[in-house]
């Protein structure tokens, strides 16, 4: 009984090595990079010697960077280092476990796969909420966007219904006569919409000069010379 036991004991380990490989190296099949020779580079930073100064451990700490970095990055949403922290932590204990089991330890193969499985964990809990965090910045950015964008179409098509509607009889004598008569007009219907009028002299002014669909619309109302 003891021996169909330990059978079933070696047989889930291994199970569990393949399974925590296979959540650990899919981002490398993504990317077509080789996982196992980022395994073989966690292995020998795993056996470097514990740092004796401040020279040894930022160079420890350099390369720790070089492997989190070098861990490709998700697709979306979450693209910090922290998230890949994580990830080769789990890498690290995998890599231990892998060699307790080859050496013949099941229960410290058991105990490395255990916390590589724990770090898989966390990386997934930081994952979710920042990607959650940054997709509702994204959206909050994007609408901020096209919010100032829905303004300026608005700030535009009353400016161009104005200089239609304000005209004078026989048309604008000049630039300087359309801004000047409704930029104080503007000012007024913009902010009952809700929209900052600003400095609307300016914008009639510059817009006059760079928007074709604004000019068009003087252009039209403009006096023509006799």
């Amino acid at each position: 009984m003891c021996f169909q036991q330990k059978e079933v004991l070696v047989s889930d380990l291994e199970h569990e090595i393949d399974r925590t490989r296979d959540c650990l190296s899919w981002p490398f099949e993504n990317v077509g990079k080789p996982f196992a020779a980022y395994l073989d580079r966690v292995t020998a930073f795993d056996r470097l010697p514990d740092p004796i100064d401040s020279v040894t451990s930022a160079h420890m700490g350099q390369q720790r960077r070089a492997l989190v970095e070098s861990y490709p990055e998700p697709p979306q949403c979450c693209s910090d280092l922290e998230y890949r922290s994580h990830l080769l932590e789990a890498c690290l204990n995998l890599t231990r476990g892998e060699n307790a089991w080859k050496q013949g330890h099941p229960e410290e193969a058991w105990f490395f796969v255990s916390e590589a499985k724990n770090c898989l964990g966390r990386a997934d809990g930081y994952y979710q909420v920042m990607a959650d965090q940054n997709i509702k910045t994204s959206r909050a950015a994007r609408g901020g966007h096209q919010k100032a964008q829905n303004a300026k179409d608005k700030e535009q098509q009353l400016y161009i219904q104005l200089l239609k509607d304000l005209a004078p009889f026989d048309g604008w004598k000049s630039e300087s006569e359309a801004v000047e008569k409704i930029s104080s007009i503007a000012i007024g219907i913009l902010e009952t919409f809700g929209i900052a009028a600003g400095d609307t002299y300016a914008k009639l002014s510059e817009m006059l000069g760079s928007d074709s669909n604004v000019r068009t619309a003087f252009e039209k109302k403009q006096k023509r010379a006799r």
